[in-house]
């Protein structure tokens, strides 16, 4: 019989080991994500997850700990559930923040909604924690989980519906893997919301932490294989112009029509509007953005090209990971064309496909 137990308590600890892991590789795969594009939205992930890592090290020691009173071992639970309901609300505000590049007025809503939680994990009368074979079992109040119910469907919301949009409209979307491995991890993050209602099944609650566990690394791999699945704009791009670092138009193309156009005039006209303006600013300082009329142009630089878009409303933080990730994907797959040219004479045709590639990448993040 100390032998089965043995057994099982080793057993425990490996999977929490893992559960652990997968926590913490998720944070160091969010942060390398964040460092490379600085975008808010991937920096409330990393948080988010890191919240979750603490709480899985501490749910862990509650578990496989033998000396801790009963007091010590209620506060420690308490702890991990804090730190994990400040994970889901991170989570939750990140995906707010990258569907309208703003917190709308849910976001205080799901405030609000997660403090409740919080606070009725911390109450002795609403959740009781029991002992068995399989280490801490804790019953919650009925009403712990209505809200579980409302956090689920805020999650559906925010999460699955922005997901099945981005499907609905662009059906390659199911080709990519990133997508699907989105996909995967929204649904075991479903599924463990939904499997709070069945803890008191021995076998559901060993699985239940690693399978968010593993949601969520599966979630970060996606964002870092593919950083714009977070990022929806309803601003409206309405042309994209793409020059070498001698204004000479690469790519221009108005995406209304979704054709090719003529831009060599209005290259030059920016052009000459921008330097005159950075002039007057000082060398050190590159403009970013120009208000025109009833369009907003914005700026990006590479080291061999640069990029103007011409929008409809205010550039978002959403807009601005879309550049620097076209602009890094452009030269990295034209840098032998435009080394070679050093800013002068290129040939265009090389570049036609590249507006099948910008239309492709507004597709996916304009609802």
């Amino acid at each position: 019989m100390n032998d089965m137990v043995l057994e099982i308590n080793a057993f425990l600890l490996v999977l929490g080991m893992i559960n652990v892991i997968s926590y913490l590789f998720a944070v160091i795969v969010m942060g390398i994500t964040f460092a490379k594009y600085k975008y808010t939205g991937h920096l409330w992930m990393m948080l988010g997850f890191l919240m979750m890592f603490v709480a899985s090290v501490m749910r862990m020691t509650a578990q496989v700990s033998e000396s801790m009173e009963t007091g010590q071992l209620f506060t420690l639970w308490f702890l991990a559930n804090a730190f994990l309901m400040l994970g889901i609300w991170g989570l939750l505000l990140a995906l707010s923040l990258s569907q309208y590049d703003q917190l709308p007025k849910r976001a205080h809503f799901i405030t609000l909604l997660v403090g409740l939680l919080g606070g009725l994990f911390a109450s002795s009368n609403y959740v009781t924690l029991k002992s068995d074979s399989v280490g801490i079992n804790a019953e919650y109040h009925p009403v712990v989980g209505v809200f579980s119910l409302v956090l689920l469907t805020i999650f559906i919301l925010s999460v699955l519906r922005p997901m099945i949009l981005k499907m609905r409209k662009n059906s390659s979307v199911l080709m990519q893997k990133h997508y699907l491995s989105l996909l995967l991890a929204y649904m075991m993050l479903v599924v463990w919301i939904v499997t709070v209602f069945f803890t008191g099944n021995a076998t559901i609650r060993i699985v239940r932490p690693l399978l968010l566990g593993v949601a969520v690394l599966t979630w970060a791999l996606s964002l870092y294989f593919n950083p714009l699945s977070l990022a929806l704009t309803h601003t409206t791009v309405k042309k994209v112009i793409v020059t070498s670092t001698a204004s000479l138009p690469l790519v221009s193309l108005d995406v209304h029509t979704r054709k090719e156009i003529d831009a060599i005039l209005l290259t030059n006209l920016l052009e000459a509007m921008k330097t005159s303006l950075e002039s007057l600013m000082g060398k050190t300082n590159a403009l970013k953005t120009i208000f025109f009329q009833d369009s907003v142009l914005s700026f990006f630089s590479g080291k061999y090209v640069h990029m103007t878009l011409v929008l409809d409303g205010p550039m978002s933080s959403n807009l601005e990971l879309l550049g620097r990730i076209y602009i890094d994907e452009f030269e990295k797959r034209h840098w032998k064309e435009l080394e070679t040219t050093k800013g002068g004479v290129v040939m265009q045709e090389t570049f036609k496909p590249e507006i099948n590639r910008i239309l492709e990448l507004l597709d996916l993040i304009t609802v």
